[in-house]
């Protein structure tokens, strides 16, 4: 490498693209060799154009030369040479006018696909119209293709030019473009085919290719030069943010970024309908709950704005908000759902039939949730119910126990566990009421329990207070009368109750015993009066 010249080698350029069928006016592998080289060329000199900072877009670039000239055509007429020339100038001015929104992937892509065009543009028969072109350009790909490794570009200096007259520039680098179109034509309608003119020319073509691309770029990101002078619509503008999102969510899964530009694209105050109805689009096939939700607004708007796409869109708003109930549905039969997500299947159902009033399966769905929620509205009625009948039961229980009624409090107590075994875990905020019932009325039966255990402990003191004054047949009775008390503690309580239960049954049992032994002692003794009483026998 001089000063002066600069050689891009071919091998260099391939390694950084990827493979693709997709079959373009130069062929894949020659737009994306043309692209790379151009690349190189403008990066010699301005290292960030593609490479801002720690960020590499050169793979966008090269996508967008893969994706060729249909990307740009699809908002341009491109059916002449002129609309060709034409629309890399208006690329140019549009990519100009967009760079200080900013620089990103989308934006090295449509650099990527301008290369494509302008490399179209300056092939003979690279843009083709007739079937007989069209038959003739498939000649050509295939044999430029086979002998792509003979092209390398050379730059004779590093200094790029200013694209301020696109038809101008374009028209000098096709001094002999018409004379050369009919001389390959004749090579290969006689015979040479490749090997005629288009081998001697291919390389100018090619190097012709990168220096166009070159300036074309270096043009745009010139911030003080003049430009194509090219009108840019505001439908251009908007066409280009509307394709930008799209790209950054398909391809970059982006949505954040998406954002931003759809930020930009809200700054042009669109009225057109299809636009929201597009952006809805690009957003609705991202797939999130966030996208969706946004693709739904878009989509609405539209709807609101009665174009002529308002049927089309009222059709995607159908389909989504059937698509939405569904999943509702569908929600609402796992455990504990229902509560809301019936009422908003039928809201869904309700938009669904709202947008297609015609639709049948929208009515018909309708009519099904509406059943399911009525259904699922009575079982919920019979659950209150039934939790209402054990708060009730719960309610005559704590009377019951206030009064000393222990006995019949834990049989009404256990009555409204029995109620409250009835309520499954259907409706999760009735289960929960049920379980700290449940909770609550266990507690309250271990509280009785309890009181049972001290009123039979009480008897038993009084029956020792009974022994100690002599009264031993009212000892007895007071024993007697522990086994009656706890005999309302159910066995199946707890094992710590049960034992407890059985155990102060054995004290007593004991004590009436001892009580006994102790009366007659007593009895034998205040026979002998002169003798003193015997002590009783422990």
């Amino acid at each position: 490498m001089t000063s002066t010249t600069h050689i891009i080698r071919f091998g260099v350029v391939l390694s950084m693209v990827f493979v693709s069928a997709q079959a373009l006016a130069w062929g894949p592998r020659a737009q994306r060799a043309i692209t790379g080289m151009g690349i190189q060329v403008i990066q010699t000199k301005y290292p960030g154009t593609f490479r801002p900072g720690d960020t590499n877009y050169e793979s966008d670039v090269l996508r967008g030369a893969e994706a060729g000239t249909a990307v740009i055509s699809k908002s341009l007429p491109i059916n002449t040479e002129e609309e060709a020339i034409q629309a890399v100038g208006i690329q140019i001015q549009l990519l100009r006018d967009v760079r200080p929104e900013g620089a990103g992937s989308y934006f090295a892509y449509r650099m990527g696909a301008l290369s494509a065009l302008i490399s179209d543009v300056l092939l003979p028969y690279g843009l083709a119209w007739t079937p007989e072109d069209k038959a003739l350009l498939a000649k050509m790909d295939k044999d430029i293709n086979t002998h792509l490794s003979d092209f390398g570009y050379t730059d004779p200096t590093p200094k790029r030019s200013t694209i301020t007259d696109v038809e101008y520039y374009f028209r000098s680098l096709q001094v002999f473009y018409g004379d050369n179109r009919l001389l390959i034509k004749e090579d290969y309608r006689r015979g040479p085919g490749y090997d005629g003119f288009l081998k001697e020319s291919g390389q100018t073509f090619f190097s012709k290719s990168v220096e166009a691309t070159s300036d074309a770029w270096f043009t745009i990101i010139q911030p003080k030069a003049s430009g194509s002078k090219a009108p840019v619509t505001s439908a251009l503008m908007q066409d280009y943010f509307v394709n930008e999102i799209a790209y950054l969510l398909e391809q970059k899964a982006n949505i954040h970024q998406a954002d931003f530009a759809y930020d930009n694209l809200a700054e042009l105050s669109p009225t057109d309908p299809e636009v929201f109805e597009q952006v809805g689009d690009n957003y609705y096939a991202f797939g999130t709950p966030e996208s969706t939700e946004r693709s739904v607004s878009e989509w609405r708007t539209a709807y609101s704005l009665s174009g002529p796409n308002r049927d089309r869109v009222a059709d995607k708003l159908s389909k989504h908000y059937l698509n939405e109930g569904r999943s509702f549905l569908e929600e609402a039969e796992e455990k504990g759902k229902g509560e809301t997500e019936l009422p908003s299947a039928l809201s869904s159902f309700q938009e669904a039939l709202r947008f297609d009033r015609t639709s049948e399966v929208a009515a018909d769905l309708i009519q099904e949730t509406n059943r399911r929620k009525k259904a699922r509205d009575e079982r919920r009625e019979m659950i209150v119910k039934i939790i209402a009948s054990a708060a009730s039961t719960q309610e005559q229980a704590e009377n019951q126990a206030t009064g000393g009624n222990f006995g019949n409090s834990i049989s009404s107590y256990r009555k409204a566990l029995e109620i409250l075994a009835a309520v499954d875990d259907e409706f999760t905020d009735q289960f929960e009421i049920s379980k700290d019932m449940e909770q609550g009325i266990t507690r309250s039966v271990s509280t009785t329990i309890s009181d049972v255990q001290d009123l039979a402990s009480s008897a038993i003191a009084e029956g020792e207070r009974q022994e100690e004054s002599h009264k031993y047949e009212d000892a007895i009775k007071s024993y007697e009368r522990v086994a009656a008390i706890v005999e309302v503690i159910p066995d199946d309580h707890t094992k710590n109750s049960l034992e407890a239960k059985l155990d102060i049954i054995e004290l007593a049992d004991a004590k009436i015993e001892q009580a006994k032994k102790k009366k007659i002692q007593y009895d034998e003794a205040s026979k002998n009066p002169q003798g003193r009483p015997k002590p009783p026998a422990n």
